[in-house]
């Protein structure tokens, strides 16, 4: 990038990221046609190229799809993880479809205005809340089931810890009562006898 070109604000790497997390990003793969190689072969020519697909969840007309820059690499940086891992691109959070507070029928039509997860509609925009009848309230469900989950989850942690141990118990009380049937002689056997000085 010509030094020209670059933006002086020394504090412009605080903010470069800020606010991506509420996004909704995700790498596949795409043609494009190749005009260069087109017009030298004489026949169509194509190649395959990294597209990014950003969304702002609730906002239809906020739909950016482009080709693969380098910082968006470094900017969707768990998304590009799982683009090169080959799996299919996801949103982090909890997904519309586990969460018990939502229809199925509201899960699509969220879906539909680009919403995937419970952390997306608690983040969703007041001016996009205005546009969707209902959304508001949702978004408030989705905050505060968000709030109850967190200070949930140290005590579903601890029972977690809680059933860890428990089974560990059950199975070495299990050893330890083979091991005394093991230990035990067999019904009928003749004990041997021990010498005595």
């Amino acid at each position: 990038m010509p030094l020209s070109e670059l933006d002086h604000d020394f504090q412009m790497h605080l903010r470069q990221g800020q606010g991506d997390e509420k996004l909704f990003a995700v790498f596949y793969n795409h043609y494009t046609k190749d005009d260069e190689k087109t017009e030298h072969e004489g026949r169509p020519i194509f190649k395959d190229e990294v597209y990014v697909r950003i969304v702002t969840p609730g906002d239809r007309n906020n739909i950016v799809e482009r080709p693969l820059r380098p910082e968006d690499k470094l900017r969707f940086r768990r998304q590009w993880e799982i683009f090169e891992k080959g799996e299919e691109g996801v949103a982090f959070g909890t997904r519309l479809e586990e969460w018990p507070l939502v229809s199925r029928a509201q899960v699509e039509e969220l879906k539909f205005f680009g919403f995937r997860t419970v952390e997306h509609l608690a983040e969703a925009n007041d001016n996009v809340c205005a546009k969707m009848a209902g959304l508001s309230d949702l978004k408030n469900k989705a905050k505060s089931w968000l709030a109850w989950a967190k200070e949930a989850a140290p005590m579903a942690e601890l029972h977690a810890e809680l059933k860890h141990r428990d089974d560990k118990i059950a199975a070495l009380e299990a050893q330890v009562t083979e091991l005394a049937r093991l230990a035990r002689p067999p019904e009928g056997a003749v004990p041997v006898p021990t010498k005595v000085k």
